[in-house]
């Protein structure tokens, strides 16, 4: 919902630009450019063609670039890059996961899940590069796809994606496909205490875990109206 949030600001910030022009620097002097009804823009706003009352004419479309350039020279507030949101959402938009490399690195893998996710398509994943994992470990938690985590090649990474639906879902065979030993115990110990079955505690190799969760759900059981 944040990132949902954020994109839609972003887009009203676009139309306000759009309305009242988007200033960029050329030579070191700002040029201020402006965009008519009918998609042209132009650097002064009374160069727009005059549409006689009540007549109607052809709306252009606006090139990519020129989508770009609204995008262009936007705030950044509390650590949010506009420029980089409007951008994410023109790629989402146009399904153009190319237009994510002229979003700043550290925010290219929300950029590339967020064209995959409107996409349904999580091979969009494959054009992140080094952030491909990530982009589907971001797919998987916002798809709310357990799926998409056997598709994540980073150890750790994946394990995290796992364990993540595994309590989420109570489902333990997820915790069986993780690989560190420590992330597979709180695994298992995180849905024995949920569940409050005592036998999940004996999947658990680290015996003071262990030991632990038997304590943890013994309890748990006790305290259930059919053992009172």
């Amino acid at each position: 919902m944040k990132k949902t949030a954020i994109i839609l600001l972003a887009f009203g910030i676009v139309a306000i630009v759009v309305l009242a022009g988007c200033t960029q620097q050329q030579g070191g002097q700002q040029l201020v450019q402006y965009v008519c009804s009918n998609g042209t823009v132009v650097v002064d706003k009374n160069s727009c063609p005059v549409v006689p009352a009540g007549a109607s004419q052809p709306i252009r479309e606006l090139t990519v670039d020129e989508e770009l350039s609204v995008c262009a020279g936007m705030p950044e507030l509390q650590g949010t890059s506009f420029e980089n949101t409007c951008i994410t959402g023109l790629a989402a938009k146009l399904n153009d996961a190319e237009l994510c490399k002229e979003v700043s690195s550290d925010q290219r893998t929300f950029c590339y899940s967020a064209v995959a996710e409107v996409a349904e398509n999580p091979e969009v994943c494959l054009e992140a590069g080094t952030q491909k994992d990530q982009c589907y470990s971001a797919y998987a938690m916002n798809k709310d796809d357990a799926l998409i985590c056997d598709k994540i090649t980073e150890v750790s990474l994946k394990d995290s994606c796992y364990s993540n639906f595994a309590t989420k879902l109570g489902d333990t065979t997820l915790c069986d496909k993780i690989k560190t030993a420590d992330q597979k115990n709180n695994c298992y110990y995180q849905i024995a205490q949920r569940l409050g079955d005592s036998s999940l505690c004996q999947e658990i190799t680290n015996a003071s875990m262990k030991d632990n969760c038997l304590q943890q759900t013994s309890r748990t059981q006790v305290g259930t109206p059919e053992n009172k």
